[in-house]
């Protein structure tokens, strides 16, 4: 026997499931905007947004053929080709040609895991706002497999092309522990000051945020009823700001390091916005080690 009006019921139910979510989301904006901490989130993940548009920018396009190009002209003293090359060195109104180009050498040096870093670090956002904090760990680990993706398949691109393929990472034997251990295989990180510990923060960062992954410990659950238990608790948005700082510091650190050819061509601003998620003394230390 069919029970009438379960259709208006369920609308019924959805539409106070919008009225509540739509309350809550503009309550928890107006709260952390009226806490000085608010602020202090979206200010940590600032330098990673302005890193990856940055790398994206047509300002800073690396060439490699020109830089070629510039390197002969200058050895066998071709002024005239110097200061053509030098000239259109950045491009800033590309034409069709170049155009095809850049979106080759993107795709050649950017994986879709560095893009996707944008959309994680969105969602922690989004996440941290709406007062989620299980959900910002888990955008963090996000940040972090999808840093260790993009490094290793940058450098491996046979491997990138079966995955794009149909292959799957468990076929070809890849996974979060062995992008992980890559790291310290790299040559751009090869020789890492030891009292930076880069490779030691990794691993406690990647351990800290897959405990709510699993949520195998119990502080890790949400616990949510409904949208109204979604609150502000200052103790957990404090843990949460914490390590979104040192997770875009490490990632910013290891993007700075791959892809340094083009960070070098960066004006002194963008580099100070970036810049800025070091401590003074750990800036000193990475520009030392980076040479830059």
């Amino acid at each position: 026997m069919k029970i009438p009006y379960h259709q208006e019921k369920i609308k019924h139910a959805f539409q106070k499931y919008g009225n509540e979510f739509t309350q809550c989301v503009q309550e928890h904006v107006d709260e952390h905007q009226s806490e000085r901490k608010g602020f202090s989130v979206f200010k940590s993940t600032y330098p990673l947004f302005v890193l990856i548009e940055s790398l994206n920018s047509s300002d800073y396009f690396y060439d490699p053929s020109k830089e070629l190009l510039l390197q002969e002209a200058l050895r066998h003293g071709e002024e005239d080709i110097v200061i053509e090359v030098a000239r259109n060195l950045n491009l800033r109104d590309l034409n069709g040609k170049e155009t095809l180009l850049k979106e080759g050498m993107l795709k050649q040096h950017f994986t879709p895991y560095f893009q996707e870093l944008y959309s994680d670090m969105l969602m922690l956002l989004n996440n941290y706002y709406m007062n989620n904090y299980r959900g910002c760990y888990i955008s963090l680990r996000s940040v972090l497999e999808d840093l260790y993706r993009h490094l290793y398949y940058k450098d491996h691109p046979q491997e990138f092309l079966a995955v794009t393929s149909g292959y799957t990472e468990y076929e070809l034997g890849l996974n979060p522990k062995f992008f992980r251990e890559y790291l310290s295989r790299t040559s751009y990180l090869f020789g890492e000051e030891k009292d930076m510990d880069l490779f030691g923060k990794n691993d406690r960062l990647y351990k800290d945020t897959s405990v709510y992954i699993h949520a195998s410990s119990l502080d890790s659950l949400s616990q949510f009823e409904s949208n109204a238990s979604f609150c502000l608790k200052k103790n957990e948005a404090e843990a949460v700001e914490k390590i979104t700082k040192e997770i875009v510091s490490i990632s910013v650190t290891f993007l700075v390091c791959v892809h340094r050819n083009y960070f070098v061509r960066f004006n002194d601003y963008t580099k100070s916005l970036i810049f800025d998620i070091y401590d003074k003394n750990i800036k000193h230390k990475f520009r030392k080690f980076a040479n830059i």
